[in-house]
């Protein structure tokens, strides 16, 4: 599985913006998998991540890189030349953000992530035929080569998307590359999933059972703790060991305000 992301930051403002708090949930979702480095990624090994990031913007190195960090994951950093050091204001849909600079891009190197290839302008390549145009958008610039001597071995589609031409040039350039729905999970042509503040990678679901035997005058204050926690369980279960307080009257009344996350189970008897 190979993930795409574009922006980190507190907020999301968008579907292209993932918060600190979804995306540290996320990593610890993936901690019983294997993320590598796209040269190291087997497409048949289900067990295997890949963590791309395509733009890049600064929110990736405040906030997205030290939860890598603290996961020890690699990462694969896509990069469109014209804007290093500038912001998204072509983008008149999308909201303000700054692309790193060229520091911040050797930052992020250091904190363990690799520099590949997004073309100069980011043009999309499946409306241009003519190869001049192609070659001059997949050239690297030596100064960008230099900001990382391990990257660059890798290239992603602007917008997703290829026509033959660009697939025949891109394959006498890069060792693979990436798109978003046009390929079919050759080399050159690996799809990817593009990762939103929704999306859940566990295997297993967690449940938090709060048990109540006449301890109603407690009850409101344990089921607020669960729901103030930065990374809800699954479901909340309310056990009810036939109660003779105002225990079954607090949890139907959290029921009804979450019918979707916390349960109520009442025992018929002591």
């Amino acid at each position: 599985m190979i993930l795409m992301y574009h922006k980190v930051d507190l907020v999301a403002p968008t579907m292209w913006w993932v918060t600190a708090n979804n995306f540290y949930r996320q990593m610890l979702e993936l901690s019983d998998r294997e993320v590598v480095f796209l040269d190291d990624y087997d497409k048949n090994n289900e067990n295997q991540v890949v963590i791309t990031f395509d733009g890049i913007y600064d929110g990736v190195l405040k906030y997205a890189a030290p939860i890598l960090k603290k996961f020890n994951y690699p990462f694969e950093l896509f990069l469109t030349s014209e804007y290093i050091g500038l912001d998204n204001s072509f983008d008149i849909v999308e909201p303000s953000a700054k692309f790193t600079s060229d520091i911040e891009l050797k930052l992020l190197v250091q904190y363990g992530g690799r520099l590949q290839w997004h073309t100069k302008s980011h043009l999309n390549l499946k409306e241009i035929f003519d190869f001049e145009l192609i070659k001059a958008e997949l050239d690297i610039p030596i100064k960008v080569k230099e900001l990382d001597d391990k990257g660059f071995n890798w290239f992603a589609y602007p917008h997703g998307e290829f026509n033959e031409n660009v697939l025949a040039q891109v394959k006498l350039l890069f060792d693979g590359a990436l798109t978003c729905h046009q390929g079919d999970n050759s080399k050159y042509q690996l799809n990817r999933k593009t990762v939103t503040n929704e999306s859940t990678f566990r295997k297993n679901k967690i449940a938090c059972i709060i048990a109540s035997y006449n301890y109603g005058d407690f009850l409101i204050e344990a089921i607020e703790s669960v729901l103030k926690q930065t990374i809800l369980p699954d479901e909340i279960l309310i056990s009810d060991d036939y109660s003779t307080d105002e225990t079954e009257l607090i949890a139907r009344g959290y029921v009804n305000r979450y019918p979707k996350l916390i349960k109520y189970n009442r025992n018929s008897k002591n």
